[in-house]
């Protein structure tokens, strides 16, 4: 399909999380503008997220549909001050997570990222023709970076992670007997890019690569004829990249290939669909009739805070990498959530660990933060146990004493382990104290509500979990 984006006229990059999410990367003319467009039902249409005005994006790396990474510079020869910056709101807005420490006559083309605080960056360190390729990597969402150098390589162009271990890359290899005196060579690491490994070579340029699993993977290639045309191909891989299998190749004279009329960037989210974008708006997708294979989920979150004063509220964000299908989160509190990216408000002093389990196609992971937020605040009402008798059912009996004055006792029994709450409201239906909101064993208990605070008049105490719910009145004297 082709499209027409208004003021820009090439498209620089693509990327798909799932066959409905992705994004595309445009640049105008001269080069002095990119815009970053989303879409949500698999590329019918595009919303702009954001624009950078005078700096050069080189690469956008989404981890899920909100959080990812952006390479970029200041759009002033030679290209020098560069930075990675980070979104949370699917690239909306973009923050400075860090200016790269960088070396004279240093170039960065390359990112590649699995989850919120851990990116690879690959360039090359010198001056043409005797460049260095290395990579930088950061574990802490930017904070610091560690450099590595890869043996033998001019200039890495392009990298590519599934996991903290497992990676490959395209770089340019110093070869006196071709005659370009170079090779495009594809490497792999299996030890989070300390070392790696040569898989395939040739002589014509290799653009792109990207990976479903270890085994599943794509790449886009030139190769020259003998006459005047080029031969753009896309091909895949089912043994991790050691032999290639021709999908689509695209014939191109000399005239269209110097005018850019070429294939860009392709996105794989998994091994069924695939869009591939051309220089001048041409997008293309595919559905292909291979066995749909999925790699395992991976459990990752974060949040935009950690420690604060009850009420405290936190937003947390879902990092999980592979397709989901459904998130279950606890919250530590005797409280929980089905959505993707929570929010939480925590009522009490308090340190409360949090859990994410999720669920998709290629099975369930779980990822655990113990004692992850600290509260300041008053304490939790507490309730008392009577005996050890298991109760036979649910029941909220009736509060003594009733009509009272300040202070009165709610007794409960609960049968089964469950979540509960205890909710008062007023006689206008309006919420005025949560007394009880956690897990609790089977048994008798009881609660104290201190009304103190409150005026004279009719309130309603309403015991609810997943299994029961009831209401009672009661009247507050003073």
């Amino acid at each position: 399909m082709k499209n027409t984006f208004e003021g820009y006229s090439y498209l620089r990059g693509i990327q798909f999380i799932n066959k409905l999410n992705g994004w595309i990367l445009l640049e105008t003319e001269n080069q002095l503008e990119y815009a970053l467009l989303l879409t949500e039902d698999g590329g019918a249409t595009w919303y702009k997220q954001s624009e950078f005005k005078n700096l050069r994006v080189y690469k956008v790396c989404f981890i899920n549909k909100y959080i990812g990474w952006a390479l970029l510079n200041e759009n002033i020869w030679p290209y020098k001050n560069y930075k990675i910056f980070k979104t949370f709101d699917s690239g909306k807005t973009w923050h400075n997570s860090k200016k790269i420490v960088n070396k004279d006559c240093s170039f960065w083309k390359a990112v590649s990222c699995i989850h919120p605080d851990t990116v690879w960056l690959g360039g090359s360190y010198g001056n043409w023709p005797n460049t260095q390729g290395f990579i930088y990597k950061t574990e802490n969402g930017g904070s610091s970076w560690d450099s590595t150098f890869v043996e033998s390589i001019k200039n890495i162009k392009e990298i590519f992670f599934i996991n903290n271990q497992t990676g490959w890359l395209i770089a340019e290899k110093k070869d006196e007997n071709s005659i370009t005196g170079s090779l495009n060579v594809l490497l792999f690491s299996s030890d989070g890019g300390n070392n790696w490994i040569p898989l395939y070579q040739q002589e014509e340029p290799i653009n792109k690569i990207l990976f479903n699993s270890k085994d599943i993977g794509w790449m886009l290639a030139e190769i020259y004829d003998d006459g005047p045309n080029v031969k753009q191909n896309i091909y895949f891989t089912s043994d991790g990249g050691k032999n290639w299998e021709l999908k689509k190749s695209q014939p191109l004279t000399n005239i269209e290939f110097w005018q850019q009329k070429i294939f860009i960037d392709i996105d794989c989210p998994d091994i069924k669909n695939c869009w591939v974008v051309g220089s001048y708006g041409a997008i293309w997708k595919t559905v292909t009739s291979l066995k749909q294979q999925y790699p395992s989920p991976k459990a990752y979150f974060i949040s935009d805070t950690t420690q604060g004063k009850a009420p405290f509220t936190v937003q947390f964000f879902d990092g999980s990498t592979g397709e989901v299908d459904s998130w279950q989160w606890d919250l530590g509190d005797g409280n929980t959530s089905d959505l993707e990216n929570p929010t939480h408000t925590y009522l009490y002093g308090d340190t409360y660990s949090v859990s994410l389990k999720i669920n998709g196609p290629g099975g369930i992971n779980t990822f655990l933060r113990e004692n992850f937020i600290s509260v300041e605040g008053p304490q939790p009402n507490k309730i008392n146990q009577h005996n050890q008798a298991i109760p036979k059912e649910f029941n909220l009996f009736p509060v003594f004493p009733n009509p009272f004055n300040d202070q009165t006792k709610i007794n409960f029994s609960v049968p089964i382990l469950t979540k509960i709450t205890i909710h008062v409201f007023d006689i206008s239906g309006r919420l005025v104290e949560t007394l009880y909101n956690r897990e609790v064993q089977p048994g008798y208990y009881s609660i104290n509500w201190e009304a103190n605070n409150l005026p004279s008049g009719i309130y309603f105490i309403k015991i609810q979990s997943n299994e029961f719910t009831k209401v009672q009145k009661c009247t507050l004297l003073k």
